[in-house]
């Protein structure tokens, strides 16, 4: 517990995708704009009653955001699933280069709710190799292993047979 990370690297198959967080129209959180330091456009930023947002990392107020992908799924393979959290880069990566800011505006002019379920339902199903990382947490009274996808990219089909019959004799 406390200790360093694991860092993992498998094939698998994404089997499910956590598309809807409660009381929030999709699968991102509102992030600062300021691109330097200390932000740069991670840090999450609230609304404020004059419709601005507030980041307190860089204490600054703005009147626009970013919107970044941070979702949790399944992935299987021949031993088991797992749930993991999967944030912006390795999500846009799953998604073909579809990015939160386009969905989430698709959805505020009123066209994107198809685009939205669509998108998530075509990575599902689609097998990859996953870099995570993985580490022990306590939460609460109980100690949970977390898992974070931190990259993927799609399984070259062909160099894994040519390395199956390597490693065969053939």
């Amino acid at each position: 517990y406390g200790g360093e990370p694991d860092w993992v690297s498998f094939k698998a198959t994404i089997t499910f995708l956590n598309k809807h967080k409660p009381g929030d129209e999709g699968a991102w959180y509102t992030a600062c704009a300021n691109s330097g330091e200390p932000c740069h456009k991670t840090a999450e930023v609230t609304q404020t009653m004059d419709g601005n947002f507030h980041c307190d990392k860089c204490q600054k107020r703005s009147v626009s955001c970013v919107r970044r992908f941070i979702f949790s799924g399944v992935v299987a393979d021949d031993t088991g699933s797992l749930w993991i959290s999967i944030s912006n880069e390795p999500a846009e990566a799953m998604f073909g280069g579809t990015e939160a800011w386009d969905l989430y505006e698709r959805i505020a002019i009123g066209d994107g709710k198809d685009r939205y379920d669509s998108t998530f339902m075509k990575a599902e199903y689609t097998d990859w190799i996953l870099k995570c990382k993985v580490k022990q947490e306590l939460v609460g009274d109980e100690q949970r292993i977390k898992t974070n996808l931190v990259s993927l990219s799609p399984v070259d089909y062909a160099a894994e047979s040519r390395n199956m019959l390597a490693a065969l004799g053939a």
